[in-house]
């Protein structure tokens, strides 16, 4: 909250543009994407008075913007994000057991702070390397590597493959 009299609000980003796409963002130019885009409705102020609005706080809702916590790891993050450097792609890290998103890179980010400015939104839309793209999510890549594991896994099931090399 920026100002409890004028009850405005303000999205602060501290590890910035490290994760800018998982993040997103929500501005009247581009939209909606992210998890800002994903809970929409419980990120921002519902004090507009719109209908719904209004019988929500007449039925004693609460109409200020809630919390979300995530499962990012912000030390992971930020060595995905010192491993993928400036090269383009991504890089997504999950927990094995339970699903969780423990980074997610995608490269090249934004400044989610300056999202808003006409002027670098602008020059961002103009960038060649599509920044507001999120590779994790949006691009497709070749299988390249990960597609071996596949082929091994079913190379040693139907056995073609040995299960184990042999030192000599």
């Amino acid at each position: 909250e920026t100002s409890s009299a004028q009850r405005s609000f303000t999205r602060k980003y501290p590890l910035g543009e490290t994760t800018s796409h998982p993040i997103g963002y929500s501005t009247v130019l581009f939209g909606e994407a992210g998890v800002e885009a994903a809970f929409s409705a419980r990120l921002r102020s519902r004090q507009d008075l719109a209908i719904s609005d209004m019988l929500t706080a007449m039925f004693g809702g609460d109409l200020r913007p809630q919390s979300l916590r995530l499962s990012l790891d912000a030390t992971l993050q930020r060595l995905a994000a010192e491993g993928l450097g400036d090269r383009l792609g991504a890089i997504v890290a999950l927990d094995p057991k339970t699903g969780a998103v423990l980074a997610w890179v995608s490269r090249p980010g934004f400044d989610p702070t300056r999202i808003p400015d006409p002027a670098y939104a602008s020059e961002v839309e103009a960038d060649p390397t599509s920044p507001l793209v999120d590779r994790a999510r949006s691009a497709t890549y070749p299988p390249a590597s990960t597609f071996k594991l596949i082929v091994a896994a079913e190379a040693i099931e139907v056995g073609i493959a040995p299960t184990a090399i042999s030192p000599d």
